[in-house]
């Protein structure tokens, strides 16, 4: 640490610089005069080898030029040395005025170099050679009356005890200079100084001042400073002695029990602590051990000193039963009772109940996991899982389903290890049964020791709401583009472009929400399932840059469940802001469709298809013959006949068509040579129009073809 560090007062020692290669002044005939460069301390020291400085001394470079301007200033520490240091001031970084902190030298002689250029270029350097102390000074020793302490220990102390500080340091230079430096040693409390003075120091501590009652605890800290104010601290603590309290005396409980063996149903027994007079009640707890040996020791507590406990004997196995008073103070100590033994004597049916799900729950998930328990409310009982039925009952009041030891969906009972607990645990499948309140109803029998008859009927009911949602999977399937079969039965990825259209016919048990399509991959050319699921699942990992581009995303048509809806589009713009590759030889794509419905529940395939611009495709032709119809006030047109032809290889087509721009039907064919036709007859003015989709089963082209359009008005 520093200490003490006088106001500074600024000697400067102006470095006497020879000039070194300089040249007139620019624009003038003279000599050129030398720039020049200064050192200053602080603290009235002169650099040189006649006075040691700090690691980290605070300097100050100086730099002027008589006529002109200094540009560069460059300082070395230890040149040409292993440890060699530098730095530069140019530009407007060169001030009259520079703080400089020598940079944590080790002890030992050093060099400092300065070098200062003029805007003429003039040179003038300097070496001038310092001395460095950077050892610390070594406290040996710290002692309290004579006793030597150590870093951190704690002291006790009355307010009229003697403590006498004695401090032994002592330092030297380092970097090979065994001579000894100035040592100082001061003390603080805390962070203020009480004493200072040269090594060894003694000192009297004034601990009536030091600890009071406001202030009982001190940190004493000792620090050794040389010359140039390398430090060392150490540290101990002092505190007020404590005073001994008054011994508190361990509680001695006691319990007696009221009336006479054997207990039956509530039985009362009366607790005290007996606690000491300077003792806080912190609890007691009667802990009560069975014939069985199950231990309660939570049930009965209490934070009085004094209580009278209520203890209901029918939740404890008949026989011995045995009692044991804790009491508790609020420092940690214990006192125990003897221990008191009872007998008591209950005839109790085991409690037959349903714990899962519970009365009044409601249930969302299409298996309802259901848990029937059996415990033991003290009187030993034997049990056969096989008389365990459990039946699901509508609102009407009628068994829907029935669950045994020998059902499909059985119940399976495991009891613990005394049998005094059974858990029997089965399940029912709520998908296909409509929202509604439903009770389970447990009935089974069990042989009670001392009961008459021995064989007990037991019965637990639970109701819960059944509010299940669908798990199925929306139906979906892809009819453009598909794989194609070839004559020697190999399947082969379709070929789409920006001239490919896409068709799918989806369904749902409640709605459909959305239809996406993607292109994905690539893929190697092999891998082509029959189905579509299976293809997502055989494509494996994509071959080099993935591609995942998201071409068709429709919301369904909030059609009425098991509705069918078919989704057409007529391009697949792969040309478009996102940018779909053709493949490479040996490569293709993964058309990836995603079906969901209202519930979230989806249905992903893929179709195998190859992009491929300009495929090669037949020269399909289009031909649209309208019925005219001139009855007065009716359509001009009765019905319409598109044609297309031009199919020269088995192809698949389908036919969708439009009435004033909405899609109101579709015309399949799975294979299709040379032409096909579609007809519809008009029922009102508007336009009637339809788009072909083709696959062309040989080559796997898709194409999309605008059929025409019929335009139907009025007649007068």
């Amino acid at each position: 640490m520093r200490y003490l560090r006088n106001t500074p007062v600024l000697w400067t020692l102006t470095l006497l610089l020879a000039a070194c290669g300089g040249t007139n002044p620019p624009g003038g005939s003279g000599v050129n005069l030398a720039p020049a460069a200064g050192v200053t301390l602080s603290g009235g020291k002169v650099l040189g080898t006649a006075v040691y400085v700090s690691p980290i001394e605070p300097l100050t470079f100086s730099a002027s030029d008589p006529d002109g301007s200094v540009t560069k200033l460059k300082w070395v520490i230890d040149a040409g040395q292993p440890l060699e240091r530098s730095g530069e001031y140019t530009g407007s970084n060169v001030k009259a005025s520079l703080p400089f902190v020598l940079p944590n030298l080790n002890s030992g002689q050093h060099t400092l170099t300065l070098t200062v250029t003029d805007n003429s270029a003039a040179v003038t350097t300097s070496v001038t050679t310092f001395k460095v102390d950077a050892m610390a000074p070594v406290i040996s020793s710290v002692a309290v009356n004579g006793t030597a302490l150590t870093e951190g220990q704690v002291l006790s102390f009355s307010s009229t005890d003697a403590a006498t500080l004695k401090v032994t340091a002592s330092d030297i230079r380092g970097g090979g200079d065994p001579s000894a430096s100035i040592t100082v040693v001061a003390v603080y409390v805390g962070d203020t100084l009480i004493k200072t003075g040269p090594a060894p120091l003694t000192y009297g501590l004034d601990l009536a001042t030091l600890l009071t009652a406001s202030a009982t605890v001190q940190t004493i800290r000792v620090v050794a400073m040389d010359s140039v104010l390398n430090s060392t601290t150490r540290s101990f603590t002092i505190q007020t002695a404590a005073t001994t309290a008054p011994q508190e005396r361990q509680p001695s409980p006691v319990l007696s029990v009221v009336g006479a063996a054997p207990y039956t149903g509530n039985m009362s027994v009366n607790a005290s602590g007996n606690y000491d007079t300077g003792s806080t009640v912190d609890r007691m707890i009667l802990q009560i051990t069975d014939a069985k040996g199950r231990i309660d020791n939570s049930t009965y507590v209490t934070p009085q000193s004094n209580a009278t406990f209520s203890i209901d004997t029918t939740k404890f196995a008949n026989g011995d039963l045995q009692l044991q008073l804790f009491a508790y103070t609020k420092t940690g100590l214990l006192g125990k009772s003897d221990i008191k033994t009872v007998q008591i004597l209950n005839i109790n049916n085991p409690e037959l109940a349903v714990a899962s799900p519970a009365n009044g729950a409601s249930v969302t998930s299409p298996t309802v996991p259901v848990r029937v328990t059996l415990t033991s409310q003290g009187t030993d009982y034997t049990f056969d899982p096989t008389t365990l039925i459990i039946k699901l009952i509508d609102y009407r009041g009628q068994v829907i389903e029935t669950r045994s030891s020998t059902s499909s969906t059985p119940v399976v009972c495991v009891s613990s290890v005394d049998k005094a607990t059974y858990t029997c645990d089965t399940s029912f499948d709520m998908a296909g049964l409509p929202a509604d309140i439903y009770t389970l109803q447990a009935n089974a029998s069990a042989t009670v020791t001392g009961a008459t008859p021995a064989l007990q009927s037991l019965k637990s009911v639970s109701t819960f709401k059944s509010n299940t949602s669908s798990v199925n999977p929306p139906a979906s399937t892809i009819r453009f583009p598909i794989a194609v079969t070839k004559a020697d039965s190999s399947r082969a990825p379709a070929l789409v472009d920006s001239s490919s259209g896409f068709f799918a016919t989806v369904s749902d048990n409640t709605s459909i929400q959305y239809v996406e399509a993607r292109i994905v991959g690539p893929y190697p050319a092999g891998n082509i399932e029959t189905d579509g699921t299976k293809q997502c699942q055989s494509s494996g990992t994509p071959l080099g840059t993935p591609v995942d581009v998201l071409l068709v995303n429709v919301p369904g048509a909030s059609l009425p469940p098991y509705q069918t809806q078919d989704i057409f589009i007529s391009n697949l713009d792969i040309d478009g802001s996102t940018y779909v590759p053709n493949n490479l030889a040996g490569q293709r794509y993964d058309l990836r469709v995603t079906v969901a419905d209202g519930e979230g529940n989806r249905n992903i395939q893929c179709v195998p298809v190859i992009v491929q611009r300009n495929s090669a495709r037949p020269v399909y032709a289009t031909n649209t013959v309208a019925v005219p119809d001139n009855g007065a006030q009716k359509p001009n047109f009765s019905s319409g006949t598109w044609t297309l032809s031009g199919i020269t290889n088995t192809s698949r087509v389908v036919a969708v068509l439009y009435a004033k721009g909405i899609q109101i039907g579709t015309s399949f064919s799975a294979a299709v040579r040379d032409s096909t036709t579609v007809s519809l007859n008009f029922s009102d003015v508007g336009t009637y129009e339809v788009k072909w989709l083709i696959e062309d089963s040989t080559t796997g082209v898709v194409t999309t073809v605008n059929g025409g359009v019929v335009n139907v008005s009025r007649n007068p």
